[in-house]
C-alpha cells in the first residue's frame, strides 16, 4: 500500500484533507479506501476501511459479503450474494 493525500473541496460528506489510500485491483483498475467511515456515510461493493496502522481492513466485497483482514480474512458476514 502507498498512501496518497487527495485533497479534496466542497465533496459531500468527505472533510477537507481526507487521506485515502488508493489500490491497484487487476491491472488497469483502481479502487479507493479512506480510514473513517461518517455518521450516515455508506459502504457500497468494493469499498473499504483501512486501519490508521495499516494492519486491518474492512472490504465490502463485490460479491456482497462484509470481510475484515489482517493478514489473512478473520471475520466474514457470511452474506456474499444474499439476493442470488
Amino acid at each position: 500500500w502507498e498512501l496518497c493525500h487527495l485533497w479534496l473541496e466542497g465533496s459531500v460528506g468527505l472533510r477537507h484533507g481526507t487521506p485515502f489510500r488508493l489500490t491497484a485491483v487487476g491491472q488497469s483498475e483502481l479502487k479507493m479506501s479512506k480510514n473513517f467511515l461518517t455518521r450516515l456515510g455508506e459502504l457500497h461493493r468494493g469499498d473499504s476501511l483501512v486501519s490508521n496502522n495499516g494492519q486491518w481492513k474492512a472490504v465490502f466485497q463485490d460479491d456482497g459479503n462484509f470481510v475484515i483482514y489482517g493478514w489473512k480474512a478473520v471475520w466474514a458476514s457470511d452474506t456474499a450474494h444474499p439476493l442470488d
